[in-house]
């Protein structure tokens, strides 16, 4: 019984407590003032009032802002800078009126997404992000273990502009996993690359079909496929055995010439599967040409 007593007691204190770790961030406006008058927030944080009044109130946040906040209303102020700032309703006098919010650093942490996150060979993407200080002038280190790699490798230090945002252009070769760091913490995100797949008519009923990657696709399968119009599905025509055709590093053009009898206006791409070219690469899918 003792045991149970302890352990209901347990339950009850967390109940107690979980209010109050969602109401440090708010405070009440009624007509005896201010509650709490001090709150302690991490940078980055929102601080609510909420206007239990009959009567609309001012709230003037020393050098971050000032709002006015209407009976049965909220109103907000986030705080992005480290320190100890004063607060007040300008037209009451009396001390519950006045307030202070202190403001600590909070967890360190950095964010990072791609968009998009995939493309095609020699294609770009937009890394971008933002760090928990909300602070400009961070220097964030991006690096990239691009597929075959044991390691990262640095791609560039950026600087965080207002609210803590940063960006990098970036132009993966094959598929990449991406890195930022603030300080020891760190965020990842992956890119996938799919390889430049082209389909060119050629003279008596042939297509050139390239592949192109930052790897050599020879001996690989593409397949060259036609629109079937009566289904709307595209069909396979032939398999296309690659062969080496060479490129300027880094890139390698794999490619072979085939020949297909069809009607005119047919339209023919190729395309690669992503067995053929994994694990550095997703499938690929060519431009579309007719007969």
């Amino acid at each position: 019984m003792r045991r149970l007593m302890v352990l209901l007691g347990f339950v009850a204190a967390l109940v107690a407590i979980a209010p109050a770790a969602t109401a440090d961030r708010q405070i009440v406006i009624s007509a005896a003032g201010f509650t709490p008058r001090n709150l302690t927030v991490n940078a980055g944080d929102t601080v609510t009032w909420s206007n239990t009044d009959t009567r609309a109130h001012q709230v003037v946040v020393d050098h971050v802002c000032a709002i006015t906040v209407q009976p049965a209303s909220t109103g907000t102020c986030t705080f992005r800078t480290i320190g100890r700032f004063s607060y007040r309703e300008p037209t009451q006098t009396r001390n519950a009126w006045r307030g202070t919010i202190t403001v600590r650093a909070g967890a360190l942490g950095v964010t990072i997404a791609a968009k998009p996150k995939v493309v095609t060979y020699l294609g770009a993407t937009t890394l971008s992000g933002a760090v928990s200080t909300a602070q400009p002038n961070e220097r964030v280190s991006v690096r990239a273990q691009p597929c075959g790699s044991s390691s990262f490798a640095s791609v560039a230090t950026v600087t965080t502009t207002a609210g803590g945002a940063w960006t990098l252009a970036a132009q993966p070769q094959k598929n990449t996993v991406y890195e930022a760091q603030l300080r020891g913490v760190t965020a990842t995100t992956t890119v996938t690359v799919r390889p430049r797949v082209t389909v060119r008519k050629l003279t008596g009923g042939r297509f050139a079909v390239r592949v192109s990657a930052a790897q050599a696709f020879g001996g690989k399968i593409a397949v060259l496929q036609r629109y079937r119009s009566s289904t709307g599905s595209w069909v396979r025509l032939r398999y296309v055995t690659l062969r080496v055709l060479g490129g300027t590093a880094p890139t390698v053009i794999s490619g072979a010439n085939v020949r297909a009898r069809l009607r005119v206006g047919t339209r023919v791409r190729a395309v690669i599967g992503a067995a053929q070219v994994a694990p550095c690469y997703a499938a690929g899918t060519s431009n579309v040409v007719r007969r």
